[in-house]
């Protein structure tokens, strides 16, 4: 099973800098994560007419970040950029636990920003009850 969703406009801050998540407020840490749960189901919702998927179990996932200028992010903080997309799949029930997802981080230049997310699940790994 599959599941991508691709987020126009949306930048994860990374880890490190002024606005980095390491820096942020409490309050500001919630309004991310709401901003983020919202961007992914009002997306999903304008794409497909499908339910959102559920996934139990581990999965893989690739997320891409999309940028227009600048330079590339060191990979550690790219992988912390990531964590309001996953606490986000993990409130909307896409995946069981956050825990359960194996990150494949990447980044790439391109003529607008934004953020890819491919979630996948190998067949041997699903639950038997899922079919």
């Amino acid at each position: 099973m599959i599941f991508e969703v691709y987020l126009p406009n949306y930048h994860a801050k990374g880890e490190n800098g002024p606005k980095g998540r390491a820096r942020r407020h409490w309050r500001q840490t919630a309004r991310d994560k709401v901003i983020a749960k919202n961007q992914i189901f009002c997306t999903h919702k304008a794409n497909s007419s499908e339910p959102l998927p559920k996934f139990t179990g581990p999965v893989e996932c690739e997320y891409i970040r999309y940028r227009t200028s600048g330079p590339p992010m060191d990979e550690d903080n790219l992988a912390g950029s990531f964590k309001d997309l996953g606490d986000a799949l993990e409130s909307l029930g896409v995946v069981d636990n956050d825990r359960n997802i194996r990150l494949s981080p990447k980044q790439a230049r391109g003529k607008f920003k934004g953020t890819l997310i491919r979630i996948t699940q190998n067949e041997e790994s699903m639950d038997p009850d899922d079919e």
